[in-house]
């Protein structure tokens, strides 16, 4: 949101300054119409603000691995997924955020159906979240620094000793308590009429190596959004928040399948709209 205040002002001070030395301010109804021009100018702020990503990212090449997450990237990242539900129309319904641990950071585990599943759980969540995520990700022009800079965890889906010292980097980020992660334990996007794939045990790991919490999240309606600029209506709900404790008790496999069975539970309820 803060990002929308700064672009409004910005397109405010520009409407006062082109206003003032054209002198249109002399004729009362050039004042209603520059009035009605202002969130045009916003949304011709926007390639520049893309485009002001784009320079931040070329300039914050640094160490290959960041597991501290920086305040600007994170201001960046967090503030920006907000702006892009606004300009979509995303309306985000959310439940069970204030079963969140508040004091200690977690691992999230979801659902995953869409593209846009990380925007929603970026920004509600409290606090920085860093996914683990494909590894061409971190090579995006506009954004891939930025979120390297986030603690984004890289997880290549094909070599199984990388994957291993990427649970371990996630597990330490989360342990040191420098950022809450999000993992998607289906591995890749769901493209089928299946409500979920099967859930990798191995996704489990982190938080039992970081005795942290797991929360647990189910998205819907994610893979229905639209880019027309017609509302969307999608769901985040927090169905079950396990504790430390549970966590160490259970085996992986275990994990996997109660938490898969709960996220499903849920998706049904509001498919059926409950």
């Amino acid at each position: 949101m803060k990002i929308e205040i700064i672009l409004g002002i910005i397109a405010f001070i520009i409407n006062a300054v082109i206003t003032y030395f054209t002198g249109i301010y002399t004729v009362w109804y050039w004042d209603l119409i520059m009035v009605l021009l202002l969130p045009i100018t916003f949304i011709l702020l926007l390639p520049l603000y893309i485009f002001f990503m784009f320079v931040c990212n070329l300039f914050m090449r640094g160490k290959k691995e960041v597991n501290k997450p920086k305040k600007f990237a994170s201001f960046i990242t967090k503030e920006t997924y907000k702006l892009v539900l606004d300009i979509f129309r995303i309306k985000v319904h959310h439940t069970g955020l204030d079963l969140v641990p508040q004091n200690e950071k977690f691992l999230i585990i979801s659902n995953h159906r869409s593209n846009w599943d990380p925007f929603p759980i970026g920004y509600f969540f409290p606090g920085n979240i860093a996914d683990v995520t494909k590894p061409e990700n971190l090579t995006m022009p506009v954004y891939g620094n930025f979120i390297k800079n986030c603690a984004f965890v890289p997880m290549p889906r094909e070599d199984d000793f990388a994957a291993v010292k990427s649970i371990v980097r996630a597990s330490k980020i989360i342990k040191e308590q420098n950022s809450s992660m999000v993992i998607f334990p289906e591995g890749t996007r769901n493209k089928t009429d299946d409500i979920l794939l099967n859930f990798h045990a191995g996704s489990f790991k982190i938080a039992q190596r970081a005795k942290c919490p797991i929360v647990v999240v189910a998205l819907t309606n994610t893979d229905t959004i639209s880019m027309n600029l017609k509302r969307n209506d999608i769901y985040m709900d927090v169905v079950k928040v396990y504790t430390p404790e549970e966590v160490v008790a259970m085996n992986t496999v275990d994990l996997a399948n109660e938490t898969s069975e709960l996220i499903k539970k849920q998706y049904l309820l509001r498919k059926e709209g409950k």
